[in-house]
């Protein structure tokens, strides 16, 4: 159950985003894993300047939990 929960809190933390949720998994992948896979493509919505700084919380709370749970 911790490992769900912790997935929770990622995923809250990824919605609070106004951009997409597929923007805002990219933005993650880039953070962690430094791959650049661009923006979503219309219609759906880009990020916005504030959600870069969520996605940061949230890719730093991705490797806090690998590193606690795997």
């Amino acid at each position: 159950m911790p490992v769900q929960y912790a997935a929770n809190e990622v995923i809250y933390k990824m919605c609070s985003c106004h951009g997409n949720m597929y923007g805002v998994i990219k933005e993650m992948l880039r953070i962690n894993e430094n791959l650049d896979l661009g923006g979503v493509r219309e219609p759906l919505p880009q990020l916005v300047e504030s959600d870069y700084e969520i996605a940061r919380e949230a890719a730093a709370m991705v490797k806090d939990a690998v590193a606690k749970y795997c």
